[in-house]
């Protein structure tokens, strides 16, 4: 969003709070989780959709891969921070 508007990171707004040790507006590493679980729900819900509905075999396959590849990129960002922490 930031080079949309021509502006480079260093020059994004710090949120200043305890927790977030200065981490930019709007990029907070926290939120990807919520984007994780609701890409995963999507794709439940638009699997759900696609299996129920009358379409034609070829394109319920197709849709149907889309949400199973939606919901495995749900998961890799819901669960990216339980890998162990590396030392420096």
């Amino acid at each position: 969003m930031a080079a949309a508007i021509g502006v480079s990171g260093s020059q994004m707004p710090r949120v200043n709070s305890a927790d977030d040790g200065g981490v930019a507006l709007g990029d907070h590493p926290r939120r990807t989780v919520v984007y994780g679980a609701a890409l995963i729900i999507g794709a439940m819900v638009g699997a759900t959709f696609v299996w129920e509905s009358a379409l034609p075999n070829w394109l319920t396959g197709v849709l149907l891969v889309l949400a199973l590849v939606m919901a495995l990129v749900g998961w890799g960002m819901t669960f990216r921070d339980l890998s162990p922490r590396r030392r420096r």
